[in-house]
């Protein structure tokens, strides 16, 4: 399985970064300390940052024998980046706006599953996990400057529920802002947004209420020093109802109830 970004073509042509061994054999910088497997040498995934001449950001992740903890899923032998290549399609199908995918391929060697997923970084933009202590340290941008924050992140995640689509790993780490550390209170007029990481990504009935179970939740819970105000003003929009149901409070009520659990 092999794709690879025709716009971006030329500039890898340039650079000789066309083929699988190419990006296996590049030394490039690690981002983080690589993942991997207890009892299992062989399985690890790591990621790693190179610049362009033109100074682009990428992101190039590689894995051997890395698999989802699903027990299914790991019986079909699916690397967890190839799970991620296949959801980043379907979140675009859904009209979803998010990074470039540059090149990605799978392979098998030696009796080993190896993958390479390559993606353009989202320069200008920061995740938000960057921006709340220091909004929750020093005071809160008033709160219009907030939901336009939080508007295009309602609308994204409507979106995907629409279609069935349920992120299932919405922490503030993996939502990305065209905001900044350096000047966390000049929020735009109009805000970009970006939804990343697609790997736990699940296809679901759309009858289904795992979407507000999983994804409303998770949010709740990783963003507990955003105000109360605008986590009631995020659900009625989401709801699409003007004032709080009782359906509305027993949903607020258990997100509380199920928070106060997760940090004991």
């Amino acid at each position: 399985m092999k794709y690879l970004h025709t716009d971006w073509q030329q500039t890898l042509n340039s650079i000789e970064l066309v083929n699988f061994d190419a990006w296996w054999n590049l030394d490039a910088k690690p981002v983080e300390a690589p993942n991997t497997i207890a009892g299992k040498p062989n399985a690890w995934s790591h990621v790693c940052s190179l610049k362009t001449a033109e100074g682009k950001t990428l992101y190039l992740k590689r894995q051997q024998d890395f698999y989802p903890k699903n027990l299914l899923q790991r019986f079909c032998k699916q690397l967890t980046f190839t799970r991620e290549f296949k959801n980043y399609h379907l979140v675009k199908s859904a009209g979803v706006i998010v990074y470039d995918l540059i090149y990605f391929e799978s392979r098998i060697t030696n009796g080993h599953r190896q993958a390479i997923y390559v993606a353009e970084g989202l320069d200008g933009f920061i995740s938000l996990d960057k921006l709340i202590p220091i909004w929750n340290a020093n005071g809160w941008p008033p709160r219009m400057a907030r939901r336009r924050i939080l508007s295009p992140l309602l609308e994204t995640i409507k979106n995907l529920h629409r279609h069935g689509i349920l992120h299932n790993a919405l922490s503030p780490r993996h939502l990305f802002f065209n905001l900044s550390t350096d000047h966390p209170y000049d929020i735009p007029e109009k805000i970009d947004f970006r939804l990343i990481d697609f790997e736990r990504l699940k296809k679901l009935n759309q009858r289904s209420v795992k979407p507000i179970q999983r994804d409303l939740f998770t949010l709740h819970r990783r963003g507990l020093h955003w105000p109360n105000s605008d986590r009631v003003w995020f659900l009625k929009n989401y709801l699409e109802i003007s004032k709080l149901t009782p359906e509305a409070k027993t949903i607020i009520r258990e997100f509380q109830k199920r928070a106060k659990k997760k940090l004991r």
